[in-house]
Parts: structure tokens; C-alpha cells; sequence
């Protein structure tokens, strides 16, 4: 990395009243506060072993205010002038209000709730290893703390029968922090004297604190060995077709020409942008131009590119990789071949510029050129302390558009470094640290030798306090450097997190994730096939424990057929047929879990609303990346012994280029199963199952009870010993919406029955003390053209979990029979 140029934040000139602000004026109720002593840094309190109560005057001094109430929206206390405190602590309970809602969802409807405002210590949460400690046994704190404020959300959660529940608390996300800043602290670092604990710097609206930044990558770069050690950079270059922006001609160029024109052998040093896409269309949407004999970025960029220059510059980097202008967007092949490599390009570029900022690429990245950030709430409460409000990036991040996207999601999980614009901050991440442009942390002096200290300051406690593993309310937004990829069972994780995102287009589900699947398939490339994960048109097929150390893995407990289990119950614990362990895998992940929480369901028409709404066209029904509108969940008890019938097997079926069916066994032809699978998302689109299964018969429930989500919910009619079992779904996810000939040869559809019939497959169970837990796939008969005829084949529309009593539900002989199912 090149020296940064011009890292300097220009802070307000002391005349306009930031070095001699008027004297605050305070109500007679926020008079009783003594702000100095609140926020003096001071030794940080202890805990009573007896008590458990931190001994602390810091509570007592704010109860001195609170004991007096908190004024309305609209009040200042009747005060003329208006009591500064009082406004800002109002300005600052409607911006709660607005961060909370979004992030964390804790103001529901119908729920009453309130605000309320708290002290606690900034370092509540933080690792600290005390001075004088022996073993482990420290008898009083003794680092320096400083208070600070925050509101909380008390909400009253509606309870059947006896009214609201009170006790329910969440931390609204923010913070109430006092200021350290000015011309002598304008950086990371802080001198002691400052004071200990968390504090907060002045946030300028229309330019980011540069200097904060080039110190974030400085210090990374000098002390992280991690960061720059995961990966070989020079794999990037290898991937054809790729390239970069010139930031300083704006040309785009192939990066093998780079390497044979010079520069640090091997590597070309690049930063990646993560942002929004806009819609076809819009200014600024189309790709790169042809001048002359370069290829270029066009004239018309939208706000967002020409910021992401700018910074890239300021920083002291050349080189942008934006996937709009770099992935060859007409070239089929080396576009998918691009996507699918997203884990080397994110995981190999120096920095990751993420625009988590407005709707869409014009809106640019806040406090660089045109786009200024959110105005700070600031308040003086005496001649020497003011404080402002801090909404914590992780809410902040939450809220945005950016994090709603599908390819997005990947695109900050794959970076080494990231660093994050909002409106109202920016906020940086790495493998081993974050902070943000407001957050002042008490940084050990290692961190930054060209600022001054003094070797007796009775405030340099930092060596002691531990920031980079801390699970506090200040956590940090992304993962820490990924155990993730070693260890399966994240796989599902991921998964889950991803399927909440948004995509403009269905086709793009697995291509928007499939960086992430490269990354798991390149961090197991070692491993024996028996103990590497896979995936199957986007399921992770995962090897079970062995040794007893599941590691994250299920395991697993073969047993005989399942009409033996149970017709012999629990005594056949002791297994005696075994399953093939790749089938038990493969069944495993086929144990994923379709939660509907939907309000939209309930009033959904037949059939066209279902297929737009529910089902992604293009992707078989037994994988996620067939669904849409649900989450998607793996569920509890993931790790427990479960029992597979030894009677199953498991085949794939595929159209080949001739449009002929072709058949492969899941056991003796894996190998080349996966390698298909590999280089086409979407194969396979059929699974032959051999199992067991059963009838099963339900009926809708219309419900007006608010926590049935979807309207109404599903009663099992039959069998005799699942009858009055009810689980939610969707009305029209087994409604018979089957296409038949009209009388004037138009295509009608059946109407909705009393009762529907699905197939129940038992795809596992599991043994309790008093129970067995059986995992029920149910299918729903639909027809479709398999080598150019119409054929019955099933979907896979909901998996349901139900717990049977060994004594009194046994299911009668008959229920249970054999047969072979072909999934779609």
C-alpha cells in the first residue's frame, strides 16, 4: 500500500464555540445531576461477592434525575430558556425509536412498550485482566472506567389469561457517550489523560475522518498476521478474464498485464466495493466503453463509483474491482466462471468499501463528496463535557437496503477487511479488531507509537483490557476470522442467514452464494471424501462425527427397517442393519426446516400466487433454494443420534443434452454426481427415493388467534396416531390446485376440499424416554412432462416434526408400507 495522502480531518475552528461554548442551562431537575463526577473516568467498580451490586456512586448521581421523571415529546420543562438537556434527551428517544424498530424488530404491534433512559459502565462486558490478579482470583477491578447513558426498551408482551408480561428488556441500540475530540485528538489513539473507557469523537457531516482510517489499515497491516496470511493472492490472477480499475485513468485492465508490466511480483494489490445495484435503466447502469484502444468507465457513473474512486485514492490504493465493470457481463462462460470464484476475489483484495448507505448506487457514500452524513445529536452539559448520541453500527447495518440483498450477503462475509459508510458513520472490521469513526477505545499504546505518553499516567489501564474478543453490546457486525470453513455444521448458518435476503432474480439464488460454497470446497480440498463436506444443489451434504466429537456434525444411529422400528420400539436401539453413511448424509440434509411467518399467505389466491410467492421456478422443491417467503431453518437437536431406515436408497436423475433421462446411484456414483453438481448449480433436478411412508390426511383451521401468523393453521385427520397434531403453514401450500380440462376445452382448477391428501415420508426418528421423535417429509402429488409425457411426481412442501408416546400412540400395523417417491 502506497503512503495515504491528506489524512487530516479538518475540525471546527474553536471560534465558532467548540473551545468556548456558552454555559450550558439545565432545568431544575437536570441540575441535580453532577455531570462531572458522572462521567469523570474513574476506578472501575468492583463486585460484591455477597451482593452481587457494584459498589459505585455512579447510579446514585443519575437517580438524582431520574427519581424526577423524564419530560414528553414536546416538553422542556416549562424552562425559558429550554433545558438543553431535556431537549437533546427527547431528540435523542425519537432516534432510538427510529433505530430499534428496524434492527431488532422489539416494537411489535399491539405490544406496549416505553424508553428508558440507564447508566452503566462502558467497559460493562469487556475482558479485563486486573492488575494483581494470581490465577485467576482478582479481588477488585483496577482499570479506569467512564459512565455512559443509553436507552432501553421496556416492552409489555401481550400473555393469554392474564394480561402483559413486563419483564421484557432490550438495549435500543445506542448509546450516550461523552465527547473526546479536538485538534489534539483527531486519530485512534487517545493520551490517558483523556480518560478511561469508552468515549466519542465529533462526527463531521460532510467529510469521514480519513486519519481514522489510515490508521485502521496501518495498524492492521503492521500487526495482523492473520489478515494478509489467508490465502495466496496470486490465485486471482489466474482466474481468466479478470481485472481492475485504474483509478487514476479510470481504464479498466487485465491483471496478468499488470504482473508483466511490472510491480510487486505475483500480486496486484486491489480494493473491492460491495454496494446496491440499481435497476436496468438508470443513469449510470450500463457497463464499460471502448475508447480508443482502452476500455473505460463510462461518463455517466453513478454517485456511489465515483465516491468509491475518490476513497480508494485518499486511502492510498489504485486499484477497484467492481463487479458491474469488471465481470465481463456478455461473455456467458467467464462470467459464471467469475461468480463462482467470488470467494478468492473478495477473500484477496486488500479492502472491501461497503456502501450500506440509501437505496441504490446514486446515492453515493456519505461524507465524501455530495452525500453528507446524518447531522450528530450533541448536547454541552457543562463548560467542560459534552455528550452526543451514538447509534451503534450493528443497528445501523441492519437497517440498511444493503443488507437485505442476497449478493451482498457474501460479498462482506468474504472480505478480509471491511470498511462500512452509513449515514451517520463509518465503521471498520477485520479479521482481529473493528471499531467505528464515533467509538473512542482506549487503545494500547503498541497500537500507535507516534503519539505521545507518559509513563506514569495513572490512566494507562488499556494493556489490560482485552478488545479484540469481547461479547458485548458493541460487538462486531461481521464474523471474526472463520472458523466458519472448517467446521460443516456453519454451512447451515449460513443458509439460514442468507434466505432472509432479497433477490431481484430467482435464477440468481445459488450464483448469489455460490463464493461461499468455494470457500467451504477450498478449505476441504485436504480432507478425505469421508470427512469433506459437499454440496447438492445448494445442501450441504456434511460427514457425520466420529470418535464421539461432533465437532458441529451429526451423528448418526442406523438401525433396521422403520416398519421394524417401530413395530419393535425402543429395545432396537442397538442397530444391527446399517445404512450406507453417504445416504444417511444425504437424507440429513434433507432435514431442513420451512418456517412461514408470512401475514400475506393467509389471504393468497390459487394457484398462480402460490408458485410466484412460494416456489423459486428453475430449482428442484427438496433443497431451500427452491422456496422463497419462508426461513429457512435446520432445526433443534441437529447433533442428537438419529435413526435412518436401512431401507432406504437414494438415486438422481437428469436431462442430458439429448433431453434424455438419465439415472446415477447416489452410493456408487457420488463422485461423479457431485462433479456435475459442481459445474451446474441446478443439477439435479430429480431424487429417487426408496423409503417408508404413509397416508396422511388434514384439514384447514381458520384461526383468529394473533399468534397464528398465517390466518389459520393444518390439523392431521389421519393417521389414527398423528390425529390432532397441527402445525403451521401455508393454506395454499397443499391445496390441490391441479389444472384439468374445462367443458369448453379452458384449463379450470379443482377446488378447494374439506380435507388433502399428502404422503408422508419418515425420513428419521429419534428415541426419547418417553417418545419418538419422527421427521415427516410430506409430498404433494403434481404432474409433470418427464421425457416429453406426462408423469405423477411429488414436491416436497413442508417438513413437519412430531413427537409420538411410546406407550399410547403406537401407529397400528398397515400404516407404514415401501414405496419409491421421484422428487421435483
Amino acid at each position: 500500500m502506497e503512503d495515504p495522502t491528506d489524512l487530516g480531518l479538518g475540525y471546527p475552528d474553536p471560534k465558532n464555540g467548540h473551545d468556548h461554548p456558552p454555559r450550558p442551562h439545565l432545568c431544575s431537575a437536570c441540575s441535580q445531576i453532577d455531570f462531572k463526577a458522572l462521567f469523570a473516568s474513574h476506578e472501575r467498580p468492583y463486585i460484591d461477592n455477597i451482593s452481587h451490586i457494584e459498589r459505585c456512586k455512579c447510579y446514585q448521581i443519575f437517580y438524582a434525575r431520574q427519581k424526577h421523571g423524564w419530560p414528553g415529546p414536546k416538553s422542556t420543562n416549562g424552562s425559558d430558556p429550554p433545558c438543553c438537556f431535556c431537549k437533546f434527551y427527547n431528540e435523542c428517544q425519537i432516534r432510538s425509536r427510529d433505530i430499534a424498530p428496524r434492527s431488532e424488530n422489539v416494537f411489535r404491534p399491539n405490544s406496549p412498550y416505553e424508553l428508558i433512559l440507564e447508566n452503566f459502565h462502558s467497559l460493562a462486558g469487556f475482558p479485563i485482566k486486573h492488575r494483581g490478579c494470581e490465577d485467576g482470583n482478582c479481588i477488585q477491578h483496577s482499570v479506569q472506567d467512564v459512565c455512559a447513558l443509553q436507552f432501553v426498551v421496556r416492552r409489555m408482551r401481550p400473555i393469554e389469561w392474564w394480561g402483559y408480561d413486563d419483564r421484557i428488556f432490550h438495549a435500543a441500540d445506542n448509546a450516550i457517550l461523552r465527547v473526546v475530540d479536538g485538534p489534539k485528538f483527531p486519530g485512534l489513539t487517545r493520551k490517558r489523560a483523556a480518560g478511561g473507557g469508552l468515549l466519542a469523537r465529533r462526527i463531521i457531516p460532510h467529510q469521514v475522518n480519513y486519519n481514522v482510517i489510515g490508521e485502521w489499515l496501518s495498524l492492521c497491516h503492521s500487526d495482523h498476521i492473520h489478515c494478509d496470511g489467508d490465502g495466496d493472492d496470486a490465485d486471482v490472477v489466474t482466474i481468466p478474464g479478470f481485472q481492475v480499475i485504474d483509478c487514476t485513468t479510470t481504464k479498466i485492465v487485465s491483471a496478468v498485464d499488470l504482473l508483466a508490466g511490472g510491480g510487486e511480483p505475483g500480486r496486484v494489490e486491489y480494493v473491492t466495493l460491495s454496494y446496491v445495484w440499481g435497476q436496468a435503466g438508470e443513469a449510470g447502469s450500463h457497463g464499460p466503453v471502448l475508447r480508443e484502444d482502452a476500455v473505460t468507465l463510462p461518463d455517466d457513473l453513478p454517485l456511489v463509483i465515483s465516491d468509491t474512486v475518490e476513497v480508494v485514492k485518499r486511502l492510498g490504493y489504485r486499484y477497484l474491482w467492481i463487479d458491474r465493470y469488471c465481470i465481463p457481463q456478455n461473455d456467458s462462460p467467464v462470467k459464471h466462471l467469475q461468480i463462482r470464484k467470488m470467494d478468492r476475489i473478495y477473500s484477496c483484495s486488500v479492502l472491501t468499501i461497503i456502501a450500506a448507505a440509501g437505496d441504490g448506487p446514486e446515492y453515493g457514500l456519505p461524507g465524501v463528496s455530495s452525500r453528507h452524513r446524518t447531522e450528530q445529536l450533541s448536547v454541552q452539559v457543562t463548560e467542560e463535557i459534552s455528550l452526543v448520541f451514538y447509534g451503534k453500527p450493528r443497528a445501523l447495518v441492519a437497517a440498511s437496503k444493503w443488507n437485505t440483498r442476497g449478493w451482498t450477503y457474501q460479498e462482506g462475509l468474504l472480505s478480509k477487511r471491511r470498511l462500512v459508510f452509513t449515514d451517520e458513520l463509518t465503521y471498520f472490521q477485520c479479521y482481529e479488531m473493528h471499531g467505528d469513526e464515533v467509538l473512542s477505545l482506549p487503545l494500547p499504546r503498541r497500537f500507535s507509537p507516534s503519539c505521545e505518553y507518559d509513563e506514569n499516567d495513572q490512566y494507562d489501564d488499556s494493556e489490560h483490557i482485552s478488545f479484540e474478543d469481547y461479547e458485548t453490546d458493541f460487538r462486531c457486525i461481521f464474523p471474526r476470522r472463520i472458523a466458519v470453513w472448517s467446521n460443516p455444521r456453519t454451512a447451515w448458518n449460513i443458509i439460514e442467514q442468507f434466505a432472509q435476503r432479497q433477490l431481484a432474480f430467482d435464477e440468481d439464488t445459488l450464483d448469489a452464494i455460490a463464493g461461499v460454497f468455494g470457500r467451504y470446497l477450498s478449505f476441504n480440498t485436504s480432507k478425505t471424501t469421508e470427512d469433506r463436506i459437499s454440496f447438492l444443489c445448494g445442501l450441504p451434504v456434511i460427514p457425520f462425527a466420529r470418535g464421539g466429537q461432533n465437532n458441529g456434525r451429526p451423528s448418526t444411529m442406523p438401525t433396521a427397517s422403520m416398519q421394524e422400528f417401530w413395530a419393535g420400539g425402543p429395545r432396537l436401539r442397538g442397530a444391527e442393519s446399517p445404512v450406507d453413511e453417504l445416504t444417511c448424509r444425504l437424507v440429513h440434509s434433507l432435514l431442513w426446516f420451512d418456517v412461514w411467518e408470512s401475514l400475506e399467505f393467509g389471504t393468497m389466491g390459487m394457484p398462480t400466487d402460490r408458485e410466484r410467492h412460494l416456489r423459486r421456478p428453475g430449482f428442484p422443491s427438496w433443497t431451500w433454494a427452491g422456496w422463497k417467503g419462508c426461513t429457512i431453518e435446520l432445526g433443534k437437536g441437529y447433533n442428537k443420534p438419529r435413526v435412518f431406515d436401512c431401507c432406504t436408497t437414494v438415486h438422481v436423475e437428469y436431462e442430458d443434452e439429448a433431453g434424455l433421462l438419465q439415472r446415477l446411484d447416489w452410493v456408487k456414483d457420488n463422485e461423479k454426481i457431485h462433479n456435475l453438481s459442481h459445474q451446474e448449480n441446478k443439477f439435479p433436478p430429480y431424487l429417487l427415493i426408496k423409503g417408508t411412508v404413509m397416508d396422511m390426511k388434514m384439514k384447514w383451521h381458520v384461526s383468529g388467534n394473533s399468534y397464528r401468523k398465517l390466518g389459520g393453521y393444518w390439523i392431521v385427520t389421519s393417521p389414527p396416531f398423528l390425529k390432532g397434531e397441527t402445525f403451521d403453514a401455508p393454506q395454499c401450500l397443499f391445496e390441490d390446485t391441479e389444472p384439468k380440462g374445462g367443458d369448453d376445452g379452458a384449463s379450470t382448477y379443482l377446488t378447494r376440499k374439506e380435507e388433502v391428501n399428502v404422503h408422508g415420508m419418515i425420513m428419521t426418528s429419534e428415541i426419547g424416554i418417553d417418545t419418538y421423535e419422527i421427521f415427516v417429509m410430506m409430498l404433494r402429488p403434481v404432474t409433470r412432462l418427464l421425457n416429453g409425457q406426462p408423469e405423477t411426481m411429488y414436491e416436497r412442501a413442508h417438513l413437519q416434526h412430531f413427537s409420538v408416546r411410546h406407550d399410547y400412540d403406537r401407529p397400528s400395523p398397515g400404516i407404514f408400507r415401501e414405496s419409491i417417491v421421484r422428487l421435483c
